[in-house]
């Protein structure tokens, strides 16, 4: 998973308002997604319920969003991975966040699994987890990257080719 953050916060909401303004907003949200934006949604820990599922997927999908990031729940998972969208998030349920949310902020500074996200902050995810690296140092990061890139890559040659793992370190 490889694009840049559009942040949504979800807090506590109980009532039938909270739920209009809530899908509202989700739509208008989703709707305004662009080629190669992630959406990054906080849920306000400890609160956890579904965020994403095969619908609101399928929607981000089909603007051009690679994937999602959430400190919530995802449901749909199979179908999802079907669809080869990428989801981060944290478990499975299928507790919904029907009468359970409410949007407190869109395209703000968030936390999301404690970590700070900012709008445009490039998110880059795959097995191992995913990272949201600030807009303001995204160049030097990337140099970074090819250099850990280059040296992990002499460093399992050297391995390969018999050298002592003291040696390579």
């Amino acid at each position: 998973l490889v694009g840049f953050a559009r942040t949504i916060q979800f807090g506590p909401g109980k009532t039938q308002e909270d739920y209009d303004l809530l899908m509202e907003r989700v739509v208008t949200f989703l709707e305004s997604i662009k080629p190669g934006e992630v959406p990054v949604a906080s849920c306000g820990l400890p609160n956890r319920y579904t965020i994403i599922g095969e619908i609101l997927a399928t929607a981000a999908q089909e603007r051009g969003s690679p994937g999602w990031v959430t400190d919530g729940y995802t449901r749909d998972a199979k179908r999802i991975r079907e669809m080869g969208y990428h989801i981060f998030c944290a478990g499975l349920s299928p507790l919904s966040f029907i009468k359970r949310a409410r949007v407190l902020s869109v395209d703000e500074p968030i936390i999301c699994a404690g970590a700070p996200v900012s709008p445009h902050d490039m998110i880059i995810g795959d097995q191992d987890g995913c990272v949201a690296v600030p807009q303001s140092c995204q160049s030097d990061v990337y140099e970074m990257l090819q250099e850990d890139l280059e040296a992990d890559r002499l460093m399992r040659r050297g391995l390969r080719d018999g050298v002592a793992l003291s040696k390579v370190l």
